[in-house]
């Protein structure tokens, strides 16, 4: 089954045999979706190391993230046009320097705390300028067809769910504790498990308005 979305598992700490399995279930990884090492602390990804890794995996980098809240390199990325690039969008003023330098995606960070527009405003406005939009850091467990919306999209749930909570992922928001099970299998178990419902999702369709209405019912302020 082919997927209507370009999806990546992109932990650059897995290792061979996690990269291997990802990718057994259709998914990107490390270095094919090669994320741009942002460091909470700066505020903006670790440049040097991220060019490091760039230049050095060129023949296999799919697509690469665009350093966030580092609008002073410019169009830098022109130089690297042997792969796709993906623009972080934090604040709606930022779109301007997105359709200004030609970028092949833009990203939607999954964290609200980090953007300064709504999902709808995000939708919407790439829409207008017929732009690929990117959900970054997809964790969406209580409404997932909100991917309906989008073209591609990278999350860390699977292993999450194997590593630091060490249950078994059945769907979404539904989980049970490991038995016995090594870490590489519960781990190729979660994203096996992610690979069949994302396949699922596929093939169901939903209207945004209804999430929205929720939203507002639950006080949540909607932009237009």
């Amino acid at each position: 089954m082919l997927s209507k979305w370009i999806e990546a598992l992109p932990r650059v700490s897995f290792t061979v045999k996690e990269r291997k399995i990802a990718r057994k279930y259709g998914f990107l990884s490390y270095p094919e979706f090669l994320d741009n090492f942002y460091i909470a602390q700066q505020g903006r990804p670790d440049i040097p190391k991220f060019l490091k890794h760039l230049i050095k995996n060129k023949n296999l980098v799919i697509i690469a993230v665009y350093p966030d809240n580092s609008q002073f390199l410019r169009d830098f990325h022109k130089n690297y046009d042997f792969c796709e690039w993906l623009y972080p969008l934090h604040k709606k003023e930022e779109m301007n320097f997105v359709l200004k330098h030609d970028f092949d995606w833009v990203g939607m960070p999954h964290d609200p705390s980090r953007r300064d527009y709504t999902e709808a405003w995000f939708i919407d406005t790439c829409d207008k300028y017929g732009l690929r939009k990117w959900y970054l850091g997809f964790w969406a467990e209580d409404h997932p067809t909100i991917l309906h919306y989008f073209d591609g999209f990278d999350t860390t749930l699977p292993e999450t769910y194997s590593g630091k909570y060490g249950k078994k992922w059945l769907g979404w928001r539904k989980a049970v504790r490991n038995h016995g099970m090594k870490t590489i299998e519960l781990l190729e178990h979660n994203i096996r498990q992610f690979r069949m419902k994302i396949d699922e999702l596929s093939f169901k369709h939903q209207t945004l308005v209804p999430y929205l209405e929720t939203k507002i019912l639950e006080g949540v302020v909607v932009e237009g």
